[in-house]
């Protein structure tokens, strides 16, 4: 269960914390890069299309907002765990 109102969804959201967003970024760029190496070795077209964005955040996904140390972090950080007043 998740207690939040819809218009405060910064403060509720678990997973949700500036390392974690900033890691989820940052691994978009390296999965894009091998992505476009590996389209350029087989002599494709350059360019990031639509069908491969699933695969790209599924892989950026797994390094960041899955891991659940960074997740124990940010729900410690929102005063969270245990629970207390913050929420």
């Amino acid at each position: 269960m998740c207690i939040g109102v819809p218009y405060g969804t910064s403060f509720w959201q678990v997973g949700d914390s500036a390392k974690q967003n900033g890691s989820f970024k940052m691994v978009m760029v390296q999965a894009k890069v091998k992505l476009l190496q590996k389209k350029a070795d087989c002599h494709l077209d350059f360019v990031v299309e639509k069908n491969h964005i699933v695969l790209l955040v599924q892989h950026a996904w797994k390094e960041s907002f899955a891991i659940k140390e960074t997740n124990k972090k940010a729900i410690a950080e929102r005063g969270w765990g245990p629970l207390n007043y913050v929420l």
